[in-house]
């Protein structure tokens, strides 16, 4: 698996690994997307007079993977997930770098399953802890279901000619670990239909300081 990591500090410190989930088990695990996706509900906010409302910052169907599966042993996701990033030589890599070396606590917190849909997408936003790990799954390489990474924030935004912005291919089975604070976000995206297998799907995991 090291093989199929690269490590890059262009424009923030990030990780991509490659075929942490391999092709069958991407068909191992299909079922339980699907039921995921059966359940998953258009992603909602709530807004300042406490009613809930379609999100503003984003437009997918999600579902947390914990209120289906309480005990999560019980998820074939989140049992191959944890045995992978569990790995000596992934650990390994992870706490190298200090951005990275809190990923056990990952497995303290819920993941968030999304599904694109033509036309979805996620705004430029930031998660507020310490680092997102994103899995892509999928069946399928929807068209503009590239993700996007920036050196800019909200808090401090630079000035427009120190703006760094790089693009990471969607690809089922990668995983990319990057700062959660940095902007990071999907344009809308093309699918060929609703179903299962030509959507964009992700789960996100998040990472904070113990």
């Amino acid at each position: 698996m090291a093989n199929n990591l690269i490590y890059s500090e262009d424009p923030v410190p990030h990780i991509v690994i490659d075929d942490l989930f391999s092709e069958q088990e991407l068909f191992y695990i299909k079922d339980e997307l699907q039921t995921l996706y059966d359940f998953s509900k258009k992603s909602t906010c709530v807004d300042t007079y406490g009613n809930t409302v379609d999100s503003f910052i984003d437009k997918r169907k999600e579902i947390w993977i914990n209120s289906f599966f309480p005990d999560q042993k019980d998820s074939k996701i989140i049992s191959l997930f944890r045995e992978k990033v569990s790995s000596e030589n992934l650990l390994d890599i992870f706490n190298k770098n200090t951005l990275f070396s809190y990923v056990n606590h990952i497995f303290k917190l819920s993941g968030i399953v999304g599904f694109y849909e033509d036309g979805d997408f996620i705004k430029p936003h930031e998660d507020y802890n310490f680092f997102t790990m994103n899995l892509m799954l999928g069946y399928s390489v929807p068209e503009n279901s590239e993700l996007y990474l920036s050196n800019n924030t909200f808090k401090n935004p630079l000035s427009k000619d120190s703006i760094k912005i790089k693009k990471i291919d969607f690809k089922p089975g990668r995983l990319v670990v990057f700062p959660s604070k940095n902007l990071h976000w999907v344009d809308p995206i093309k699918c060929k239909s609703s179903k299962l297998e030509d959507l964009r799907i992700t789960i996100q995991f998040w990472g904070a300081r113990s």
